[in-house]
Parts: structure tokens; sequence; C-alpha cells
């Protein structure tokens, strides 16, 4: 094993499947991880997010995960302006390293593949900004293309409506917003794999 994924979806996401992941789930409480590789850290969002109200979780993990990460080396993903970031005194991107050495980059998931542009910030710890992987080439902005029909994504078993670019609509279920595209859990843990302890 090389990385340690935290706080994931072993049932449904990408990571059970990636070679050299010790996989921590609910059902074996990531909270508890305290091992010697360097960590993958997705704890529930909802409570950090902009609809926290109708939050499934207390936020009691995020403080958890961010800790982990500091001792341990490792990333944390989270969506773009997570109120994770204020609370636990976390670097937002374009600013200098905190006391850990950890700072903070933003990507697009649609760049790995996801269906929708999902802005995410990535707390880092342990690797220099020299030192990551190579990023993908970026998928062009949803003004750019041709056809918007290629950014409709319709499921109709469990519709969930979000107005997206130019008035597009975009039908998502929860899964398909919750899960990691599996080419950036790959990053992810190649990321984290060059991370070491702070």
């Amino acid at each position: 094993m090389r990385v340690a994924a935290l706080y994931i979806d072993s049932k449904r996401g990408p990571y059970p499947k990636i070679a050299g992941v010790d996989c921590w789930d609910q059902a074996r409480d990531a909270t508890r991880y305290d091992g010697a590789l360097p960590v993958v850290a997705h704890p529930p969002c909802g409570h950090w997010g902009r609809y926290h109200q109708k939050a499934h979780d207390d936020g009691t993990t995020g403080p958890v995960a961010v800790e982990q990460v500091r001792r341990l080396g490792g990333v944390l993903e989270h969506p773009k302006n997570s109120k994770l970031w204020r609370e636990c005194g976390m670097p937002h991107p374009n600013m200098m390293p905190d006391e850990w050495g950890g700072y903070t980059i933003e990507v697009v998931q649609r760049d790995w593949g996801h269906v929708a542009d999902k802005p995410t910030w990535i707390y880092i710890v342990g690797c220099d900004v020299r030192d990551l992987p190579e990023f993908p080439p970026p998928v062009p902005p949803r003004e750019s293309w041709q056809d918007s029909k290629r950014s409709l994504v319709v499921d109709l078993a469990n519709p969930t409506r979000r107005r997206g670019t130019r008035g597009i609509v975009e039908l998502m279920s929860k899964t398909q917003r919750h899960i990691t595209p599996p080419a950036f859990a790959q990053w992810l843990v190649d990321l984290a794999a060059r991370c070491s302890r702070p």
C-alpha cells in the first residue's frame, strides 16, 4: 500500500479499484486512521457547503480529516469555497502556505471526466507545487461547446435540477454528483503518494 483513501464510498466509488490504496469508509471509521501512509481525504462536504441546511452529516469528520492530512501528509478534496477552509485556517488558492506547509489549488473535475464543471479545492501537505502530477488537458468551458446537448445529463430515476451556464439545465442523480471520476481519483492517489509527513 502506498496511500490511504479516507471517507470514501467503497461500494460505488473508484478507490477500491486502484492498486496500492488502503480504503477507509464509514464502516471502517476513517476517523480512526493513524497509519504510516499519506492520505487522500474526502470528508463529507454537506455541512460545509452552500446547502448546509440540507446536509445529512454534522461536519465532525471535516476537521478530523484536516488534522490527518496535516499530520500524515497528503491531500483533502472539497468543493470550491467550502467553509471547512475558514474553520480550520487553511489557505485559499494563491495564498501563502500555512504552518504545516499546506497550500490549496483549484481544479475543475470536468477535466478528469465529471459530467459537471464541479470546481474543487485541494488542500495539499507534504508535496511541493513543482512536484504535482501532470494535469490533464483542460476540457473546453461550456460556453465554447457548439452543441449544448453535450452538457445535458439525464437520470430519470432520480433527477436533480440545477441551472447551468447559459440556461442549460443539468439533471444528475446524487450518485453522479457525489462519486469522484476514476481519473481524478487516480490523480489524487498519485499526488498523495508524492507527499511526505510535514
